[in-house]
């Protein structure tokens, strides 16, 4: 299995295609007008995406990217053992 490096993290391919994921940024305005980055993966081959993103208002551009990077892992985890149950 051949996965993607982000950030020293290891990002697992897509559970539905095997289709290399790619980090997805969203440019999103607050109230008060207060800029901040959403992150998250989408896969490059099926589209898939992992709906959760993960939000700079609250945590450094680097922790959202690996907490996204965590999460879409995490749903390539449920996904292969959802398979592996049948």
């Amino acid at each position: 299995m051949v996965e993607q490096r982000v950030l020293q993290l290891v990002v697992k391919r897509c559970p539905i295609c095997g289709g290399r994921p790619w980090l997805q940024t969203k440019s999103l305005t607050a109230l008060g007008g207060i800029e901040f980055f959403l992150y998250f993966f989408e896969c490059s081959k099926c589209g898939i995406i992992r709906t959760e993103g993960v939000h700079t208002y609250d945590k450094s551009k680097r922790s959202a990217m690996l907490s996204a990077a965590e999460e879409w892992n995490n749903l390539v985890d449920e996904a292969n053992g959802h398979l592996a149950k049948k």
